[in-house]
């Protein structure tokens, strides 16, 4: 797990899977196919399948951006723990919902929210349709 703020944290399935109790966050967002797909969602996540888009072209920019409407929500409320979102590599839907909700959270641009979620996870590198979502986002919501 990667820290991006002090209350927001990314992550990928893997890593979420192999963490034992006492969990040290207090939400987990997951963006993905786990249930759908019959993978192994880790247990800690609050939204199960709630937030299911592609990491493709064809991805639904609605559910997008309700993942970051979700996730701007929960980092308004008052938090003893962080907040982490992942998806199953931790690349694409993550850094791009995550991106999308410091750049509108911090009144940021895009490149400036994308190089504080890259400087703490190298491997971030969403992909051009959801990079392409995540500026749609910060544009519509500034």
């Amino acid at each position: 797990m990667d820290q991006i703020t002090e209350k927001l944290w990314i992550s990928d399935a893997p890593t979420l899977r192999d963490i034992s109790e006492p969990y040290r966050f207090e939400y987990v967002l997951t963006l993905g196919y786990f249930d759908r797909l019959g993978y192994n969602r880790p247990v800690v996540s609050d939204t199960a399948d709630r937030f299911v888009f592609q990491d493709s072209p064809e991805h639904d920019y609605q559910t997008f951006a309700d993942a970051v409407d979700h996730l701007l929500q929960v980092l308004k409320t008052p938090r003893q723990c962080p907040v982490v979102v992942h998806c199953q590599a931790g690349v694409s839907r993550s850094p791009a919902v995550c991106t999308a909700a410091l750049a509108v959270r911090e009144e940021s641009s895009y490149e400036t929210a994308f190089e504080k979620v890259k400087t703490v996870r190298p491997k971030a590198d969403p992909i051009a349709a959801l990079e392409s979502s995540a500026r749609k986002y910060i544009a519509n919501n500034q």
